[in-house]
């Protein structure tokens, strides 16, 4: 597959578009025009600001937070099922992760409803402290389970910090996008 994409690539892609076969002078010429336009706009961005940003801090620690659990899951829990339930558990690593993703859908949903309903600064915040509570709940739960002859218990309370901790990435890209980043006019939804 790879050296089917490699072919492709190597007949397909040019490093200038003027290069390439299908682009006419017109096109070049609008890409150049592009260019040009864009470097002319070019702003500097004033970095001490940005990271001394309380938004931008706040950013910071939710990544780690979800990062965390996330590679928690793909390299720790597994390995730690099967020393501590048996290895025939091992394939339960697997439900945290689940219960992840339908956090990220479940919280976008939520940030864009309550974003529709006019309460912009909420709908970014109201999910993301309800997934930092499920999350942090979740874990202390972890911590009381270790003594227990059940896997599911372990199981259910690992899955509800990584649903909580989870719920708390739609929020921030949403922030990224409206707050940090104004979006283009061209790019709005009409």
């Amino acid at each position: 597959m790879g050296l089917v994409w490699g072919a492709v690539w190597w007949f397909w892609y040019r490093n200038e578009p003027a290069e390439h076969a299908s682009v006419n002078a017109a096109e070049v010429e609008l890409i150049r025009q592009g260019i040009e336009d864009e470097a002319a706009t070019e702003s500097k961005v004033p970095y001490i600001q940005v990271v001394t940003s309380a938004n931008v801090l706040l950013a910071m620690f939710q990544y780690a937070a979800s990062n965390i659990t996330f590679f928690i899951s793909m390299t720790w829990l597994a390995p730690y099922i099967g020393e501590t339930w048996g290895n025939e558990y091992r394939y339960l690593a697997s439900v945290p992760l689940l219960c992840g993703a339908v956090a990220l859908w479940l919280s976008g949903y939520a940030v864009t409803y309550l974003h529709k309903k006019g309460v912009q600064v909420m709908s970014r915040r109201l999910p993301a402290m309800i997934g930092y509570a499920l999350g942090a709940i979740g874990l202390l739960m972890c911590t009381q389970t270790a003594g227990s002859d059940s896997v599911w218990l372990f199981i259910a309370c690992f899955s509800l910090a990584t649903f909580g901790v989870e719920m708390t990435l739609s929020p921030s890209w949403h922030s990224a996008w409206t707050s940090v980043a104004p979006v283009p006019e061209r790019f709005r939804r009409r």
